[in-house]
């Protein structure tokens, strides 16, 4: 094989590497887990770690209680349409 088509593999390669990392270290602070995003700028592996991890207690409250008022004002306007 060529070495231009190894080096194409190796730059693929390494573009979808820094995605997933990219992916999985915005996936851990939106999760709340701020330390580990921090430190995985370093060691990436506690980027997956965080990513794969509950979010934290506060985040999960927020986001339930965005849920449930959206359902709320989805159902108000559904009795009001009718």
């Amino acid at each position: 094989m060529s070495t231009w088509m190894w080096v194409l593999l190796g730059i693929l390669l390494l573009l979808m590497y820094l995605t997933a990392l990219f992916a999985f270290g915005y996936t851990a602070l939106r999760k709340g887990h701020t330390a580990l995003f921090w430190m995985g700028l370093f060691f990436p592996l506690l980027w997956i770690i965080g990513a794969l991890m509950r979010p934290v207690g506060a985040i999960s409250t927020a986001q339930a209680r965005r849920s449930l008022r959206d359902a709320t004002e989805a159902s108000t306007r559904f009795t009001k349409s009718s």
